[in-house]
């Protein structure tokens, strides 16, 4: 591949002998887009397709890894990196194999459907295999191998949106009170004053801790595997501002410094893991304080939840949970009943009860 500099940015040149013996050469904006056009070129070479009059079938399985390695790998977190490559092992390309691409229909599309189905799956995770068959199916629009998408309709299953637990005040400070002495403590303060996500807390270093400026600068998270990446879920850096509660927080926790790199680590020196911090740390702790056993990412919701009953603003809640879509920061601002009471009294037009003897019980405007 050939890059380009120009005035207006790097564009990337790949150059392709064909079948029948002519050079084709085509530049790109983008590496990916360059990337893609080679393999299709070089599956079309490959397959006698290119100087034939007659295409021949392409793979549903070759067009599916080729989507992979192209628009997933070294592209999303690795635990989103690790459920993908399942769902297409165990699911997709089982199911659609090496037939031809073009003649994936509606009819196959739901035939999986209902195989997951079958199989107790719950919709959600249904949803995520159909969501990654289209992105396939888009991808050989891209490459050339099918003109349109062969459905019109959507191809999701209707999903129930499930209600998020979190703790109320009296067991946030129980969780705090009987966990004092704990080596986790720092982690479960963090995580209820910030409603950061566990692999950004896990994975947060201390030239991340920004004392002077007042902020915590979320840049980074620790995979499932244990390694810090260079950016968050959403690929977006964020800022939380420092109160002084969490200012005098980590001045004492830079006392008793154990990593000159990791703000957090455990007895070995190593970073928590995030996956397993639930069932090797967090439900001793909760049986401590003596609370419900929630998961240890309902904290974050704990934290949303009551930043909303206090009188958070949407939009400034989705700014500090990093999400990219206010829709999402609409799922974690759940209220609570005492609060839902509450708010219920605000509209009140003046009408009352008032009691007569002969009548009974009647409705009427306050005087």
């Amino acid at each position: 591949m050939e890059i380009i500099k120009t005035k207006n940015g790097e564009r990337y040149k790949e150059k392709m002998r064909l079948s029948n013996g002519k050079v084709q050469t085509k530049t790109f904006r983008r590496k990916t887009d360059a990337i893609s056009w080679k393999r299709k070129v070089e599956t079309e070479k490959a397959q006698g397709i290119l100087g034939i009059s007659k295409a021949k079938a392409v793979p549903f399985d070759m067009v599916a890894l080729n989507w992979f390695d192209t628009k997933v790998k070294n592209i999303v977190a690795t635990k989103t990196l690790i459920n993908y490559r399942s769902n297409l092992d165990s699911k997709v390309i089982p199911h659609f194999g090496n037939q031809d691409i073009a003649k994936v229909g509606l009819r196959e599309i739901d035939a999986l459907k209902n195989q997951c189905l079958e199989k107790k799956l719950n919709p959600k995770t249904i949803n995520k295999v159909m969501t990654m068959i289209r992105q396939i199916l888009l991808f050989a629009v891209d490459c050339g191998y099918i003109k349109t998408l062969p459905f019109s309709r959507s191809i999701l299953m209707k999903t129930y949106d499930r209600q998020y637990e979190f703790f109320d005040e009296h067991e946030v400070k129980q969780l705090l009170l009987k966990n004092q002495s704990e080596a986790i403590y720092p982690i479960i303060f963090l995580m209820i004053h910030t409603g950061m996500r566990p692999g950004e807390i896990m994975g947060l270093c201390w030239d991340r801790v920004n004392t002077i400026a007042n902020r915590i600068e979320i840049t980074r998270t620790l995979s499932a595997r244990g390694k810090l990446q260079e950016h968050t879920k959403g690929g977006r850096a964020r800022y939380f501002p420092m109160n002084a509660l969490l200012k005098m927080f980590f001045e004492s926790l830079k006392k008793k410094q154990q990593d000159p790199k990791f703000v957090f680590v455990d007895a070995k020196g190593k970073p928590y893991s995030p996956d397993h911090f639930r069932q090797r740390h967090f439900r001793d702790a909760t049986i401590r304080a003596g609370v419900r056993e929630l998961r240890f990412y309902d904290i974050r919701h704990t934290f949303a939840s009551h930043f909303m009953m206090k009188g958070g603003n949407l939009f400034e809640l989705q700014k500090l949970l990093g999400h990219a879509n206010i829709d999402e920061t609409l799922i974690y601002a759940h209220l609570s009943p005492d609060h839902l009471e509450k708010a219920s009294q605000i509209v009140n037009f003046g009408i009352k009860f008032e009691q007569d003897k002969a009548a009974g019980p009647y409705l009427a405007l306050a005087k």
